[in-house]
């Protein structure tokens, strides 16, 4: 009877620990799995800012509307042109009128004081200062074109903001994956710490240290896959709640589901990566361990 209450007592014992483990290695999963949900979003941030720099160019006066309309085109050509809008000197007069109507009285006017434009909303790849700099340069000798304004210092704060953000996370999670690591491994150990003696029995009728670590890094890999299953599974149900309430801010689906599903599986490897690698450290240090040293943590 005492026996089987002792064997009884040791499966409870055994399954704590891996319980544990489980509900440890999970809680750092969650954690590096936001960071990455917030490094996605940042960079999905990023790319919608950069798609929203636009390009003014400004026409001189005598440019016909023959003219114009060849160089809208032109512009619709250029692989930096995401959308092309032109506006003649008429459209712009009417719409500064229809915005402010006693700013501007049009019986007082000899002339039209604007200028026809083409606005080029540039493309995420081409919203970078060398790139805006480039395309300035390539239109510089234009004589249609009196004058080029690019609206990007607001945009460039912003994405500087986000990629010092970036650096940050990618910090951050350097270091939690390292502190994560010492946890899993510290919880793992005293599931193995348990078991020391065992260990040292199978080494002394013979048993490979092959052998002995195989129980303890199948019990690392199946704590580490349940883990990140876990993980994955509460990220995957939240994703759809936090996509709503960024998408109302970003305008767009910060969480795109092809990011997110390499997201999703990165968290299921790192934990069978840290569960088996924990494992197999802690099984190693008793391994070289004397049986003096097995009354010592």
């Amino acid at each position: 009877m005492s026996e089987t209450s002792h064997k009884s007592s040791a499966r409870v014992s055994i399954l704590g620990s891996r319980l544990t483990s489980i509900v440890s290695v999970t809680l750092v999963l969650l954690i590096l799995g936001v960071i990455g949900i917030v490094f996605i979003a940042s960079q999905s941030a990023t790319r919608e800012l950069r798609s929203h720099t636009p390009l003014t160019v400004e026409l001189e006066n005598d440019t016909t509307d023959s003219t114009a309309t060849a160089l809208t085109r032109y512009f619709g050509r250029t692989p930096y042109a995401a959308t092309v809008q032109y506006l003649s000197a008429q459209e712009i007069l009417e719409q500064e009128m229809s915005v402010d109507p006693g700013r501007i009285d049009p019986e007082l006017l000899d002339t039209n004081p604007f200028s026809a434009e083409i606005t080029v909303t540039l493309k995420p790849e081409y919203s970078h200062p060398d790139s805006i700099a480039a395309i300035r340069a390539s239109l510089a000798g234009n004589q249609y074109i009196s004058y080029i304004s690019v609206e990007a210092p607001v945009v460039e704060q912003s994405i500087s903001f986000a990629d010092r953000l970036t650096l940050i996370l990618i910090c951050v999670a350097g270091a939690m994956l390292l502190i994560s690591f010492v946890l899993i491994n510290n919880t793992i150990y005293l599931s193995v710490y348990s078991r020391r003696f065992i260990i040292h029995t199978m080494k002394l009728v013979g048993a490979t240290g092959s052998f002995i670590r195989a129980p303890f890094i199948r019990a690392g890999l199946v704590c580490g896959l349940i883990a990140g299953i876990l993980a994955s599974g509460i990220l995957a149900a939240s994703t759809p709640w936090i996509s709503s309430q960024m998408v109302t801010i970003t305008g767009e689906n910060p969480l795109p589901w092809d990011k997110m599903s390499i997201l999703l599986g990165a968290l299921v490897i790192i934990g069978l990566l840290l569960s088996t690698l924990a494992a197999t450290m802690a099984t190693n240090r008793y391994l070289r361990s004397s049986y003096d040293k097995m009354f010592k943590k």
